[in-house]
């Protein structure tokens, strides 16, 4: 009873929303023509990254250029139309944080607005690294976080929020002359400006993204909850649980309609932008497998699983879109490359083939081609994942 609430409450929410929207007609009309048929015309293009393991993060440089970040720590650019890949060295830290046990790889890739700056993960994985576009020339690193480094979010071009395992947030101001004259490492080891840290409510941070129109951050933790923050004053603002619990791992910002998606173990919630209150939900058609990635392309909903769906969920009419059959139309994510080591030997033989969990996906904003990337969900299995779709 409660889901066919929200799910009637997201109805008269886009309504309400579409009413007092200053959009023009015409250009409203024109994207959502694009944003609806788009998934059904896309073909699959796979992308060959050798020998590395799971892709975690991934942008879209340019029309041309995908990077990405891997379980494995490396930074990989690669041209779309070449295949020509190039590796990036991963930045090394000052050497006074501690390096943990476990490396869990690059999760998070944020790009400035202006498209001038990049932050990733570092080569120690508690940290942020920082380089300037379009070269990607390294600029810094910054050192505060204790445990990895899962998500990030600029604020401003050079202002940028990031989240951790550590149960903290820290938020970065990055100057143009955070560049250092120093022939040993020509990088220089900056700090945050704020943090907030030891907050009774904030646990692992999992997720996040920046809502420019109420100049909020909004944060999903491992414990079920979404937070909202004032970046003005760094307070907090909401808090409290997510209509899902299990492995809330993602979240989008849909900028007209003001509404975020979160993705959880079977289903994405639609939160109110103000509130971050529940106006709808989705069944996700892979059950259990978890959603993965979460995006908007206008006013559908991009969803990635773990089973390697890519499901398309139009919020203003509520439902999946359809083939001509009336049948949930989805695209499945390839093959891709699976090292058959001794564990997949012992363990994994007897089944040819398992799916790729779609972990990272984006919108190339000019050329609308759609970027998916991932890898075996299993945590045994070795492998990678990645294609563009045109």
């Amino acid at each position: 009873m409660k889901t066919q609430i929200l799910n009637n409450n997201i109805f008269s929410y886009i309504s309400l929303r579409q009413e007092y929207s200053n959009t023009k007609l015409v250009e409203a009309v024109r994207s959502r023509c694009i944003s609806q048929r788009l998934p059904q015309a896309i073909q699959e293009n796979e992308l060959i990254f050798g020998n590395i393991d799971k892709i975690f993060a991934a942008q879209w440089l340019d029309e041309l250029h995908v990077i990405c970040g891997t379980k494995c720590n490396k930074l990989l650019v690669q041209n779309v139309i070449s295949k020509q890949l190039w590796e990036i060295p991963t930045l090394k830290g000052s050497g006074t944080t501690p390096f943990p046990e476990k490396n869990c790889g690059i999760h998070s890739i944020s790009i400035n607005p202006s498209s001038t700056r990049l932050a990733t993960g570092a080569q120690n994985p508690n940290g942020v690294a920082f380089y300037k576009l379009p070269g990607i020339e390294p600029i810094a690193v910054g050192e505060f976080h204790t445990d990895w480094l899962f998500t990030s979010s600029w604020i401003a071009d050079d202002v940028i929020a990031t989240g951790s395992r550590d149960k903290c947030l820290a938020f970065w101001v990055l100057k143009d002359n955070d560049q250092m004259d120093n022939a040993e490492s020509s990088i220089s080891f900056i700090k945050p400006a704020k943090t907030i840290e030891r907050n009774k409510t904030l646990d692992k941070v999992r997720a996040m993204t920046y809502n420019p129109f109420y100049e909020n951050l909004t944060t999903i933790t491992s414990n079920g909850f979404v937070h909202i923050w004032d970046v003005n004053n760094f307070t907090q603002i909401v808090c409290h649980s997510l209509p899902f619990s299990k492995e809330n791992v993602c979240i989008a910002h849909e900028k007209t309609n003001l509404l975020y998606a979160v993705g959880s173990l079977s289903h994405v919630s639609l939160l109110e932008t103000r509130s971050a209150r529940a106006v709808g939900s989705l069944c996700s058609t892979d059950q259990g497998a978890g959603v993965r990635s979460v995006s908007f392309n206008d006013t559908i909903v991009t969803i990635g699983t773990g089973y390697g769906s890519i499901l398309f969920y139009d919020i203003r009419v509520n439902k999946m879109l359809e083939n001509v059959d009336g049948v949930p139309f989805f695209h499945r994510a390839g093959r891709g490359w699976l090292r058959r080591d001794s564990v997949f030997r012992e363990f994994f033989w007897e089944t040819e083939c398992y799916p790729n969990a779609v972990y990272a996906h984006s919108y190339q904003p000019t050329t609308m081609k759609l970027l998916t990337v991932g890898g075996p969900l299993a945590l045994g299995l070795y492998g990678n994942y990645a294609a563009y779709w045109d």
